[in-house]
């Protein structure tokens, strides 16, 4: 396959993911998206909670503690999975912006252009 077509291919599949996260996890807004960097820095914090105590932890709370601290590990990776695809959609969320303002801001010169142009011939 030509190497364009395979970007082209990872492309679409990569705003696949990113589709299906956002329908899987229901989010609308900007804000939601947040909440899940959040989430994750929350998680991240207690892990490393669970570190600290477990260096002046007795040997028998150890394997108590260090268990929760996979527990937390495992939902962290799962949270820095769907970050990818939530900084993806970001980032396209703000790039079709700039690209919005960019195009209303073409048109409103086209717009100033046609007036000007017909002050002309009155």
């Amino acid at each position: 396959m030509c190497p364009l077509i395979k970007e082209e291919v990872r492309r679409m599949e990569e705003i696949s993911q990113q589709t299906i996260f956002l329908c899987e996890n229901q989010i609308d807004t900007y804000e939601q998206l947040k909440e899940k960097q959040a989430e994750m820095d929350d998680l991240i914090s207690q892990r490393k909670k669970l570190t600290n105590k477990m260096r002046r932890a007795a040997f028998d709370e150890k394997e108590t503690l260090s268990q929760q601290k996979k527990g937390l590990s495992d939902q962290i990776s799962v949270l820095r999975k769907d970050l990818k695809w939530s900084l993806g959609v970001e980032k396209r969320s703000l790039d079709m912006v700039d690209r919005i303002i960019i195009l209303f801001k073409k048109l409103d010169r086209i717009a100033k252009k046609r007036v000007q142009m017909s002050s002309l011939f009155y």
